[in-house]
């Protein structure tokens, strides 16, 4: 790793945030239209995803959740990565069907002039930011949030649990330690790593929604 290269913790970690705030604004246009079912569907993806965001912060809540969190800070992270790749790969099926979803609801195309500020910010992107619009949901549309997750997964699938650890490491401290929010160890990691960090998969995962 260079020295201003980011671990792959930290790339998913910013995708991930992307990610979340882009399912919040969808939920937004949900609620306003009344569209309570599906905000319904929503919620527990984002909020799973929220829950993997920054989990060193989130310690005490994984640990109650029965995650195993005891044990280096690199385990977390590493817990961390391991979550995002089966979230991610669940958004990447429902995107397509909150992009149709949101063309609907704020009659707005996906590309070229998106009608109002709300349609800007789903489709292309606060600010039109790189790579942060979801568009039409799709993986295949270069340059989109879809994009950009699909290509974090296939990286991952190709580089195996290598890919994952680089940049990890860093961080000899335990999880939990000198934390001043009260995190502390719990768990059982030697007992519950297994079922919580299986090896990645060498096909994608087909998403049955958020377990």
């Amino acid at each position: 790793m260079g020295i201003h290269k980011k671990s792959t913790f930290e790339i998913w970690q910013r995708w991930a945030g992307v990610l979340y705030r882009q399912l919040q604004r969808i939920g937004a246009v949900y609620q306003e239209h009344g569209q309570t079912k599906k905000l319904e569907t929503l919620h527990p993806l984002s909020e799973k995803i929220n829950l993997f965001i920054a989990p060193l912060a989130r310690v005490p809540e994984l640990a109650k959740r029965g995650y195993a969190v005891q044990g280096a800070i690199e385990n977390v992270q590493l817990l961390s990565l391991h979550e995002l790749y089966r979230l991610f790969s669940q958004a990447l099926v429902r995107l397509p069907h909150y992009s149709a979803d949101m063309q609907t609801l704020l009659q707005s195309p996906c590309v070229g002039n998106c009608r109002g500020r709300q349609a800007i910010d789903i489709f292309k992107g606060p600010h039109r930011s790189d790579n942060e619009g979801i568009a039409d949901g799709l993986s295949e549309s270069r340059g989109s949030l879809p994009w950009q997750l699909q290509k974090l997964i296939d990286e991952a699938d190709a580089g195996g649990e290598a890919n994952f650890l680089a940049g990890l490491g860093t961080h000899p401290k335990e999880a939990g330690e000198g934390n001043q929010s009260g995190e502390g160890q719990a768990g059982d990691a030697a007992s519950n790593a297994q079922r919580h960090t299986p090896p990645i998969p060498r096909r994608k995962l087909s998403a049955s929604g958020v377990q």
